[in-house]
């Protein structure tokens, strides 16, 4: 009998083969990166079952489809365990959509091609801050690890280079529901963030000037409803990743500036959000203030990386459904992202931490 190399179940055994044996590197069928330098495109390197969700699942689940409870069982393997049970549980739906395969597509230019430009070149140091190699300088911009070597390297990824972009602005608008479906508080805020380091954008070079022992300042100012709206955060985040942030805010029913204990990352900024310093890019904490990173696992999964804008929507909120009330889920779209990597971390800087 003759065993084909490239079988259905090839790049499982390679996932698993790599996760045991600590071998790094993305792509299956070739080299990731060095592919995405030559021809902007991931699909040649991934067999055709990680980049079709019909062909994963053989025609039980494919693009166009939406996962519900009826169906969310074929693609449990793919999901957050948090996910399945609001599909399984909860009357959550999600719509699957074609990959993506245009690399441009998921990073900014500048971004992107500062990650190609400066590859080979960060480390981590003895402390395990990421610098560029041979001068110990604070990194350059780009990805500083496109293919990681360890947990650490992997989600300095995120710590270092969440936004992907040297200054970004956002509004947004903020429902917090009971169980039981109904909105508890609403509000309307703005949020900032602007990179001091590894700056891709800026004619001047990847530092501000004066700023280069700081990563970024990230800012965020609620302007509804009335009894909170002046009420303002700025969190500044040094480059020495074991430092905890400084964290000010105004409060306009004392009329004054406070200094807040930003040691405490897991306490509300206002009453009922539910969204947190940590929480923001999934690294909102120093990285070096979390530990114990590892590898855990390698894989295809579900997620959104596209088809979410509304902006034929009004005031561009997509529609909601699920839960008791039709209001508990987002309408979102998914497609299957053919390789990710799982980093487990310990909150070691935050004894009182709800998470890990």
């Amino acid at each position: 009998m003759h065993i084909k190399k490239y079988d259905f179940n090839y790049s499982r055994r390679l996932f698993a083969q790599r996760l045991s044996s600590g071998v790094m590197g993305a792509g299956v069928l070739t080299s990731l990166w060095p592919l995405i330098a030559n021809s902007g495109d991931v699909a040649k390197a991934y067999p055709e079952e990680l980049r079709s969700l019909e062909a994963y699942t053989k025609g039980k689940v494919k693009e166009g489809d939406y996962i519900t409870a009826d169906n969310v069982e074929h693609v449990k393997d793919l999901l957050a365990p948090i996910v399945y049970l609001e599909v399984a549980q909860m009357g959550r739906r999600i719509k699957v959509v074609p990959q993506t395969t245009d690399i441009q597509k998921l990073y900014p230019y500048d971004f992107l091609e500062a990650t190609l430009r400066n590859s080979g070149k960060a480390v981590l140091d003895e402390v395990g801050n990421v610098v560029v190699k041979d001068s110990g300088a604070p990194w350059i911009g780009g990805m500083p690890f496109p293919d990681p070597g360890s947990g650490l390297e992997a989600f300095s990824n995120l710590g270092i280079t969440a936004g992907r972009h040297d200054t970004t602005q956002f509004a947004a608008k903020d429902w917090d529901l009971s169980a039981d479906g109904d909105i508890e508080y609403e509000y309307e805020l703005a949020a900032c963030e602007k990179n001091a380091v590894a700056r891709v954008s800026d004619p001047e070079g990847p530092y501000w000037k004066g700023h280069e022992d700081k990563l970024r300042y990230t800012g965020v100012w609620f302007v509804s409803p009335q009894d909170v709206s002046g009420t303002s955060f700025l969190n500044t985040i040094h480059y020495d990743q074991r430092k905890f942030p400084e964290l000010v805010g105004y409060i306009p029913a004392f009329k004054r500036v406070r200094r807040f204990p930003t040691n405490q990352r897991f306490e509300p900024l206002v009453p009922g959000i539910t969204v947190f310093l940590s929480d923001f890019w999934a690294a909102g904490d120093p990285m070096l203030t979390w530990g114990n990173y590892k590898i855990v696992g390698r894989g295809p999964l579900l997620g959104p990386q596209s088809d979410n804008w509304h902006g034929d929507a009004d005031n561009w909120i997509p529609s909601t459904h699920g839960g008791p009330k039709g209001t508990t889920f987002w309408d979102t779209s998914y497609e299957l992202c053919p390789e990710v990597l799982v980093i487990e971390a310990e909150p070691t800087g935050y004894p009182r931490a709800p998470v890990s």
